[in-house]
């Protein structure tokens, strides 16, 4: 590639940056926005609709487009409510994950469109990554987007959060009462310890008064949690 082409790609990489705005609706978004710009590790507990998992990906691929990151990871667990396995799926491996991915990598497309996120992800810019592939790894110079994590265990945990190297940013999201484990969630386990060895990770924690996907998400939520 030529030296202007380059430039001249960069320019339109920093304009595309510019258009995409962060804007929080509730006081809860606002602060977690706040916490995403000034901490390395941030936690969002809470119901669906409160987002919990737009705000840092539209954070990410913002910052992505201005070249202050390398590179947006994702990692899901492949837990399915209802009961199907990862190996059902037809295809490889990226096939059998982007299902799972579809809440992250759909904000991401909406920004950038579907051939520069296709070809983010050709090149490693934008990376789907499995659970059973992170042993040894070093996440480095990434932000990282960790969805759905009550589904994730206690040594699921363990190994994702030490797999975070240098100049990289890691947003956990999830909301405990959705668990669709038999056993203790390990997000909430994190949460615990973060909150008893006072380990410096933003916790934010949202209520059914921050939902803003929709009034009848918003007006559902509410009723299960008051209960049948």
């Amino acid at each position: 590639m030529s030296t202007h082409k380059r430039q001249r790609n960069q320019v339109n990489e920093t304009q595309k940056a510019n258009r995409v705005t962060l804007e929080a609706q509730t006081p809860r978004q606002k602060e977690y926005l706040q916490a995403l710009r000034e901490h390395d590790q941030v936690f969002a507990i809470g119901p669906a609709g409160t987002g919990k998992t737009y705000l840092p990906t539209v954070l990410a691929t913002k910052m992505y487009l201005m070249g202050t990151i390398r590179k947006i990871i994702i990692a899901r667990p492949a837990v399915a409510a209802c009961g199907e396995e990862l190996g059902f799926l037809p295809g490889d491996l990226n096939k059998k994950l982007a299902p799972w991915a579809l809440p992250v990598t759909e904000i991401i497309q909406d920004i950038v469109g579907r051939d520069q996120m296709d070809q983010m992800i050709k090149s490693g810019d934008l990376e789907i990554a499995a659970f059973a592939y992170l042993r040894g790894r070093t996440l480095s110079n990434a932000f990282i987007i960790l969805d759905e994590a009550q589904n994730t265990t206690k040594e699921q945990m363990e190994l994702f959060l030490t797999r975070t190297g240098q100049g990289s940013r890691l947003v956990i999201c999830g909301d405990l009462k959705q668990s669709d484990l038999r056993g203790a969630s390990g997000l909430e386990c994190c949460v615990n310890l973060i909150e008893r060895y006072k380990i410096p990770a933003a916790v934010v924690k949202f209520t059914t008064a921050d939902i803003v996907r929709s009034d009848i998400c918003k007006q559902w939520a509410e009723a299960f949690d008051r209960g049948a």
